[in-house]
Order: structure tokens, then sequence, then C-alpha cells
């Protein structure tokens, strides 16, 4: 019976994990995953957008590190947009600069 219990949690740990678990989890793959491309692309202004990107991302990593307070449901609601957006201006500008 404890063996199974630790395999659900183990399956399920996305329905453990806190709001501000997930958002710290996000936002460290978003910075990981923009870091490696950044260093992939030749092209100044698709540089300064991925450089962009990373500040913001960055800063918002920065002020949840100050809190330890867990995150209502409305506040993870509004950073993840707040990601999403930051990544939607990234690859709108991208598709600018690449004529799509």
């Amino acid at each position: 019976m404890i063996e199974m219990s630790k395999v659900e949690k183990w399956q399920l740990s996305d329905f453990y994990q806190s709001r501000r678990e997930k958002i710290v989890a996000l936002l460290l793959g978003e910075l990981i995953f923009l870091k490696t491309h950044v260093k992939q692309i030749h092209c100044v202004t698709q540089q300064h957008q991925f450089q962009t990107g990373l500040e913001k991302i960055d800063y918002i990593l920065g002020l949840l590190k100050k809190s330890e307070e867990e995150l209502h449901e409305d506040t993870f609601d509004s950073i993840i947009s707040l990601v999403y957006n930051i990544l939607k201006e990234i690859v709108i500008e991208l598709e600018k600069e690449l004529g799509i």
C-alpha cells in the first residue's frame, strides 16, 4: 500500500506541486531555452529580442525569489499570461524579421 501511494504521488506530482513551484519551474525552463538559443542566433536584432525576453523572465523570477508566499490562483494565471505574452512578442518579432 505504501509503495502504491508513492507511485501515485510520483505520477500525479503536478497536482501536489504548489503554484509557486510550477511558476518557478516554468520560468527556469524558459530561461534555459532562451539562453540556449540566443547563442545560436547570428542576427543582432533577433539576439536583442531573445535578450529582452531573458531579462523580462529573469525579472519575474527575481520577484518570486523575494517572496516565499504561495501564489493565489489569479496571480498564477497572470504570471502565466505574462510569460506567454513575452514569448509571443519574441515570435512576432522573429516572424517580422523573417518575413513570415
